[in-house]
């Protein structure tokens, strides 16, 4: 029976063991060499990451059609991902434009596009509605956000 990668399961257990063997063995030398070619190619890596991103987040973009979903507005630009179960979240969106793309496709296809304005009017009625964060229903007070000292959410025993 062969492996995926035409090698014998077997053996590459074995050169597996081998490599975090010599990872143990050297790995205050790798992490040396790994932080020198970091801020030898800073640049570099830091271009081909953005781009990555800036790839990835238009292809999010355009997945859910580029336009504030709220019907009487049709902005394209400073659009904000909003989930429209808050509950089904699994990840914030714009902060893991590095996970892997299919993630990234299943989670944004339990969202929506809005501008900021919207997308903020939309969770402030979420949060009223305790639709958002259920288990802090002692913070809402007939639609006003009680003021605390940090104290007093620290040891709130309400």
């Amino acid at each position: 029976m062969k492996h995926v990668l035409n090698k014998d399961p077997i053996s590459s257990a074995k050169e597996l063991a081998r490599k975090k063997e010599y990872y143990q063995e050297n790995r205050e030398w790798i992490l040396e060499k790994k932080k020198k070619y970091y801020h030898d190619n800073k640049e570099r890596i830091l271009e081909v990451v953005y781009k990555r991103r800036s790839r990835v987040r238009k292809m999010l973009f355009e997945r859910l059609g580029g336009v504030c979903s709220h019907p009487d507005c049709n902005k394209t630009e400073h659009l904000e991902f909003d989930h429209i179960k808050p509950e089904d979240k699994k990840f914030d969106i714009s902060t893991s434009l590095d996970r892997k793309e299919e993630d990234l496709i299943a989670e944004v296809d339990k969202c929506q596009l809005f501008c900021q304005k919207h997308h903020l009017e939309k969770t402030k009625n979420d949060w009223l509605s305790g639709a958002l964060y259920p288990n802090c229903k002692n913070d809402r007070n007939d639609g006003i956000i009680e003021k605390k000292t940090p104290l007093e959410m620290l040891f709130n025993y309400d």
